[in-house]
This record gives C-alpha cells, sequence and structure tokens, in this order.
C-alpha cells in the first residue's frame, strides 16, 4: 500500500535548500520504507512552482508534515495564523526537520504553543532549538531530535571526493533593513567582505555557488562579492541542483557558506567549511554535529528516521 504525504514548506520558490530537503524527504519516503509513500509538496502562497496550502488535499491524505526549515516562529508556524489552520487538518499531524526561530520557549506567543500542542511528534534538527520546546511540559513527550531532511543526499548520491585547490563560498544577503534577531547581521556584502578577503588569500581559483532566489537574491550577492577578487579567477554559478551543489563543494578544498544548505552540504560531503554566521540557524546545526564525521551523521539520521516511522505511523 502506498500512503500519501502531504508535505508543507517553502518549497518551489528555487531556494537549492528547500528543494534538497523536498528531495531528501521524496527519497526517505519511497526508498527507506517498508511502504513507500507518495509524497504531495504545498506552499504558502501562488509563487511557488507547487499548489498553495489546501486542505482538503491535506485531509485527503495519511499524514501531514510540516517542514523543514526555520518554520517555528515567534508568531507562527510558517503561515501566518487564519482561521486556526491547524484544527483544520484532521489526520496526523507531525513536524520534521523545523529549527525554532527564538531564543526561547517564552518568546513564542500564546497561539503557536497551543498550535504546537497539536502534533503528535515534532521533529527539531538542531540541539538548541530540540532545548527549547523539549523544556516544555506540555511538548517533552513528543519532541525528538531530527536532522535536517536533505542529511538524507548523503546515502542518495554517496559523493566520492576528489578534491582540487579552490574555495567555494556560497554566500546570501537579504538586501533589507527589516529587523530580525536571528539574522545577526544585515548588508553581509559589507560587512563580510574582509572576513572573507583573509580567508580567501590562498587561493588562486573561486567559486561562488548561487542558492536563492525569490527570499534572498544571491546571484546579486555573489557578483556583489566577486568584485572584491578581481585578480583571481572566479566563478559564479547559478541554477544549481542540490546533486550539482553537492558536486561542486565536494571537490572544494574549503567551502565557506553563509547559508545553511552550504554548510549542511559540507558536512556531507567531507568538505572543510568555516561558515559566515548569517543567522543563529548556521551556528545551532554547527554545534548540533560538531565533531561528528559524515558516517556518524547518516547513521544517526537513520536511526532517527527509523524511530519516526514507527511513531508517526503508530499514532494513528
Amino acid at each position: 500500500m502506498v500512503r500519501k504525504v502531504a508535505v508543507l514548506g517553502w518549497y518551489g520558490h528555487g531556494n537549492l535548500g528547500d528543494e534538497a530537503m523536498l528531495e531528501g524527504l521524496a527519497y526517505m519516503y519511497m526508498f527507506c520504507s517498508d511502504d513507500p509513500s507518495h509524497l504531495i509538496p504545498m506552499s504558502d502562497n501562488e509563487s511557488s512552482i507547487y499548489p498553495v496550502f489546501d486542505f482538503d488535499v491535506a485531509n485527503h491524505c495519511d499524514l501531514f508534515v510540516l517542514g523543514g526549515g526555520e518554520l517555528i516562529n515567534t508568531d507562527r508556524l510558517f503561515i501566518r495564523p487564519f482561521l486556526h489552520w491547524i484544527d483544520q487538518i484532521k489526520v496526523p499531524k507531525v513536524i520534521l526537520g523545523c529549527g525554532v526561530n527564538a531564543e526561547s520557549y517564552d518568546q513564542l506567543k500564546p497561539h503557536v504553543k497551543e498550535d504546537l500542542e497539536k502534533f503528535s511528534y515534532i521533529g527539531l534538527r538542531d540541539k538548541r532549538s530540540y532545548e527549547i520546546l523539549k523544556s516544555i511540559e506540555s511538548l517533552k513527550d513528543k519532541v525528538y531530535l531530527f536532522y535536517d531532511p536533505s542529511i538524507s543526499l548523503g546515502i542518495k548520491y554517496n559523493l566520492l571526493n576528489d578534491r582540487s585547490d579552490n574555495a567555494v563560498v556560497i554566500p546570501t544577503d537579504r538586501f533589507t533593513n527589516k529587523y530580525d534577531k536571528g539574522i545577526q547581521q544585515f548588508n553581509i556584502v559589507n560587512k563580510s567582505k574582509d572576513w572573507l578577503k583573509e580567508k580567501l588569500k590562498d587561493y588562486n581559483s573561486i567559486k561562488f555557488l548561487a542558492f536563492g532566489h525569490q527570499d534572498n537574491n544571491d546571484l546579486l550577492t555573489c557578483k556583489s562579492l566577486a568584485k572584491e577578487f578581481m585578480n583571481l579567477h572566479i566563478r559564479i554559478i547559478d541554477e544549481l541542483s542540490p546533486f550539482e551543489a553537492m558536486q561542486i563543494i565536494s571537490k572544494s578544498a574549503m567551502a565557506y557558506p553563509y547559508r545553511l544548505h552550504g554548510l549542511i552540504l559540507s558536512l556531507l560531503t567531507g568538505t572543510k567549511y568555516e561558515h559566515y554566521p548569517y543567522h543563529w540557524k548556521l551556528d545551532r546545526v554547527h554545534e548540533t554535529f560538531k565533531g561528528k564525521t559524515s558516517t556518524q551523521i547518516l547513521i544517526e539520521f537513520m536511526n532517527q528516521w527509523s524511530a519516526f516511522q514507527n511513531l508517526a505511523w503508530n499514532k494513528k
């Protein structure tokens, strides 16, 4: 029997990290389960290539998944509150591979706390997010560590490293004055260029990878930063698939990610990296995986997946 799984996230917007998570979920459900499942991706608005979130579609599935991504915010679970949307989903609900975009549980608004209690399984991608929600009495029995779904691409592709002497940079910048505590700095191009110059001083060849389009114009960020290295051999690469990005990173001597999934793909390919602290989620995921090999991470993820499968379907 093939089960239908509705998946809601920021999918279909040309963001490589989100597409890597969706591809990772699809791989796990289709190839690593006793009962293969059919994923039905949905997003939050019409600018996505996937359908807008639909209650009827979700309720004709066997399971509803929220995630992955930084979707647990102080004022909402991904979608801004309307019509008590979580209450309208009648099938079992789980959260997979999400981060908590807050410093503490107290920063979450009451309706967000109430909504979290309606999920049967809350899988968080980093130790800090796990600690924030695990400390709550009403949630502690349903909160688990569940790594970012893109981790499964390390199993799917299993790339062999063939290192060159070049460095790869995965930058981003929102080019906005909006204040968000999670994002530690703005105007990242200007604030990080001296840091990056110091890191790249021993390299003659640099590849800049543009991961995002609709949320952050990463191609513009790549071009802006590349101007600082006109004396070097520079290549800017856009329109990447997760597999293509993994290939490039796996062949690099060093990676400098500003994007979370630049960090994650570096981990999966065993590539040395030093991340720029664009958002606290990078520090949190880095600390979660610190000292672990790619093999250890994959084994832990497979164990998490197996435990989740048992819990999710048994709680129907």
